[in-house]
């Protein structure tokens, strides 16, 4: 076996340890999670959570998918890679605040349409404020999926999860803040990932912060036709519970 593919086999094989991992924890700690939340707060949790999984490919338009497909062609030319990186982050941080700014302006339709029953303020703004941070947190993790760096990517995550299960048990257990503590521990964990993405992508020199229009048109011509197939087999997350 070539060295090239041990190395694809042995991320893989991180990628899903980390994955299983998690979601193993998760499961443990549902209890816990359920013992200082109400049944409301519980449905309230799982439909933003169901929501943000679905619309992140929206926001992002899946270019998730052209960060891992043209990797390849741009690897050779850091220059280039960098300049395919800053667009597709300052892209989505731009789509992402307009789906922010709509959410505001039409909170009304919002609500009714996604979150009947839900308070636009203070839940449904912190949700829209995740979605953001959300859509970049995913992009960074393609980023370093595509580079085979399974290792750092695995203990990211994992410090990650470590820092999101501390404030979900201080904000809902300690300060009894129910779903807005639970889901305000996911916008702050995922603003402090964002600052740590933009410093190791600077310190890596992968990153030039641009909007270069011909590899944006390049990557959203491969990226949006994959937007159904990305929606759909996310969409089932909408009825189905447990995503914490």
């Amino acid at each position: 076996m070539s060295s090239g593919k041990g190395k694809v086999l042995r991320n893989s094989a991180l990628y899903t340890f980390s994955s299983l991992l998690t979601k193993a924890i998760n499961f443990i700690l549902l209890p816990v999670y359920t013992f200082f939340l109400s049944p409301e707060d519980y449905g309230t949790v799982n439909l933003i959570n169901s929501f943000t999984n679905v619309a992140t490919f929206i926001v992002a338009f899946s270019l998730y998918s052209a960060v891992i497909r043209f990797y390849a062609d741009y690897k050779d030319d850091r220059e280039k890679l960098k300049r395919f990186y800053g667009t597709i982050i300052v892209f989505t941080s731009i789509t992402g605040f307009i789906f922010f700014i709509l959410g505001l302006l039409f909170n009304k339709q919002l609500v009714y349409w996604f979150f009947e029953g839900i308070s636009f303020f203070p839940i449904v703004v912190i949700s829209l404020l995740s979605l953001i941070f959300v859509s970049i947190h995913t992009i960074h993790q393609r980023i370093m999926q595509s580079m085979q760096q399974g290792e750092k990517l695995t203990v990211v995550n994992f410090t990650v999860f470590g820092l999101m299960v501390c404030f979900k048990l201080l904000f809902i257990g300690a300060l009894k803040l129910g779903a807005v503590g639970f889901l305000l521990s996911t916008l702050i964990v995922n603003v402090v990932y964002f600052i740590y993405m933009l410093f190791d992508l600077k310190k890596n020199n992968l990153i030039a912060f641009t909007l270069d229009l011909n590899l944006l048109k390049e990557s959203l011509k491969y990226s949006i036709p994959l937007m159904p197939h990305d929606l759909s087999t996310h969409i089932a997350s909408l009825s189905t519970p447990g995503y914490f």
